[in-house]
């Protein structure tokens, strides 16, 4: 908003004419060359401009960028291995288990009372359990030799809270916690105006969001997507790139024609308001300190 809103004449060192709606009025032209552009030229030492010659479908192909690798991607954000091949399938079993599991727990949560679900769960862990128990009790007797437990690998797990374990957790948990802190404060003490503008913005959309779903949908959702989402769109990585861009294209589009009809509007309804408003509003949108002369 601070590119197209004009200083008022008093103010030196404030939003200029040129930095103002002349500057953000080619809002348009920057997505039309970044998504709309159909011809491109080369630049000759003789200050002729000549045509470069269009691809053909082949050669777009040939010189579109390199496959993203998503599990590479995620494991940047020092995503544990075990959760990565569990959303990417790599141990079926495991991942269906876990998938299913999670999904009736959640599906519960959204139908019943938390102390419901925390009973039927355990309940049926214990059943469970106790079944398990039974059934290598019984083969180990026909059998006339021992059987390992099926849940041997969990009963052997190291489950021992140490001041090593600690301290690693601490260490891991640490810096992620005081950066989220300094960025909340950054925010609420609206050290860049902008910023804080734009976290609005965004809890503001929240406020529909939570009429229509509550926490427990959003959580079920994101699960949901975390294991299809990634795995995917490595399967079918061409196909989602090229609607998307097409969707991106359109939106684009749709932004320019918008930007098209309100920004003479809101051009005529700036220059209306009277200095007093003009300067502390353009200070509070980013433009350079004003001083008065």
């Amino acid at each position: 908003m601070a590119d197209f809103m004009e200083g008022p004449p008093e103010i030196v060192g404030g939003c200029s004419e040129d930095e103002s709606l002349d500057t953000v009025g080619q809002f348009g032209d920057t997505f039309e060359d970044k998504f709309n552009r159909r011809e491109e030229t080369n630049h000759v030492p003789n200050g002729d401009v000549t045509p470069v010659k269009e691809s053909t479908e082949e050669e777009k192909v040939e010189t579109d960028v390199q496959p993203i690798k998503v599990r590479d991607m995620l494991a940047q954000y020092k995503i544990p291995e075990s959760v990565l091949s569990l959303i990417f399938w790599e141990d079926v079993k495991m991942s269906l288990m876990v998938f299913l599991i999670t999904t009736t727990l959640l599906i519960s949560l959204n139908t019943m009372s938390f102390i419901s679900v925390f009973a039927y769960f355990n309940l049926l862990l214990l059943v469970s359990v106790w079944s398990l128990k039974i059934y290598t009790s019984v083969q180990a007797t026909l059998n006339s030799k021992p059987i390992e437990h099926p849940l041997q690998k969990w009963l052997d797990y190291d489950i021992s809270i140490t001041q090593d374990k600690v301290s690693q957790f601490s260490e891991k948990a640490g810096p992620v916690l005081e950066s989220g802190l300094r960025y909340a404060r950054r925010i609420i003490m609206f050290e860049n105006s902008v910023r804080t503008l734009k976290v609005v913005v965004i809890m503001y959309m929240l406020t529909y969001l939570g009429a229509i779903m509550n926490f427990l949908t959003l959580v079920f959702l994101a699960f949901i997507g975390a294991f299809t989402g990634p795995f995917i769109y490595e399967m079918k990585q061409q196909e989602i790139n090229a609607f998307l861009r097409m969707t991106v294209a359109k939106v684009y589009q749709i932004a320019n024609e918008t930007w098209a009809k309100l920004q003479p509007k809101v051009k005529d309804f700036y220059e209306k308001l009277p200095p007093v408003v003009k300067n502390p509003l353009s200070k509070f949108l980013g433009c350079q300190s004003a001083k008065v002369e």
